[in-house]
């Protein structure tokens, strides 16, 4: 069994829960989780520089420059996993932060991926940003554990219940959603559930917790301005749950529209003509894209055939 150390934020995050689902699927290789503090605690750069390392995320370096010294660049993986820093997505100044030269903030990004042996992203739409400029760049889709998200349903409730989860930033559209959920709730057919992790809830759900979430509501919503690869929209299919989203991230390849969910601009018009018509839609319909959805995300999105991918870029750090 050969070992990559996997250095992620923080272990209480959605990097670490990756690395777990995807542990049962790497066969030949283990993956050892560390914070950067740990990492460089654990041993000196003369150490530490012989060893494979992936960075889950490569923003990990603004934030722990120091770490460079640690990392030998051909044993080193750096994943994009966002716009952030980056740019993109249907609004791009909210990839930035204040003040930030988007120019310069993206030739920064390019120079940090550029340093290291193998760097990968996680949707199509971030492989085309890149590509360009990062021609070795690897595709590597993120998957999901259909064997734990299962539907426990097939019938909507009444009144309806719309999940969204996440982090409140400007990115995630939040404050639309629930605008239009305020202007909604007097017809007393719909209610807004969402699992936000903010300052008065900032431990995320677990693994269980979120599948009993998913189970609990009608349709998940993604307001998204641009993300990665919106994980609860996976989650949230993998149950057959359908989705209500922008077109970011790997929702262009999973979704088609009408028929395992739907599509909205991220505005209040879009995304209120869709919600007024959820009550509207009949049990057999929603069994169908139920099931539909359902299918697609068993024969195509689950992490034994995703893992592919993410195991021939670990062994070309190996």
């Amino acid at each position: 069994m050969r070992l990559v150390n996997f250095i992620l934020d923080s272990h209480s995050w959605v990097q670490a829960q990756r690395a777990k689902d995807l542990q049962p699927y790497l066969k030949n290789i283990r993956l050892v989780s560390h914070t950067p503090s740990e990492f460089m605690a654990a041993a000196s750069p003369e150490v530490t520089r012989g060893v494979p390392v992936w960075l889950a995320s490569w923003r990990i370096i603004l934030s722990n420059p120091e770490l460079e010294d640690y990392i030998n660049p051909d044993k080193c993986l750096m994943s994009v996993n966002s716009h952030y820093n980056v740019g993109g997505g249907l609004k791009p100044s909210t990839c930035f932060r204040k003040g930030a030269d988007p120019v310069e903030s993206y030739r920064q990004a390019i120079d940090i991926l550029k340093m290291v042996k193998v760097v990968t992203c996680n949707s199509q739409i971030l492989y085309d940003l890149l590509v360009n400029d990062l021609p070795d760049i690897r595709l590597t889709p993120n998957g999901v554990d259909s064997n734990f998200f299962v539907p426990n349903r097939v019938l909507p409730r009444n009144p309806i219940k719309i999940g969204w989860t996440g982090k409140i930033k400007e990115a995630k559209n939040y404050r639309l959603l629930e605008r239009c959920m305020n202007k909604l709730s007097k017809f007393n057919q719909i209610v807004f559930f969402p699992a936000v992790v903010d300052r008065n809830n900032p431990r995320p759900m677990s693994k269980k917790e979120m599948l009993w979430y998913y189970q609990s509501i009608d349709f998940y919503v993604n307001t998204s301005l641009h993300e990665g690869a919106p994980n609860g929209c996976l989650e949230a299919a993998s149950c057959g749950i359908p989705i209500i989203t922008t077109r970011v991230g790997n929702m262009p390849e999973l979704i088609e529209h009408g028929q395992t969910g739907f599509f909205i601009e991220p505005t209040e018009e879009s995304l209120m003509d869709r919600l007024k018509v959820l009550p509207d839609i009949e049990e057999p319909w929603y069994n169908a894209i139920n099931m539909k959805l359902r299918t697609e995300i068993v024969m195509n999105w689950d992490w034994s055939y995703r893992v592919k991918a993410i195991e021939e870029a670990l062994e070309a750090i190996l």
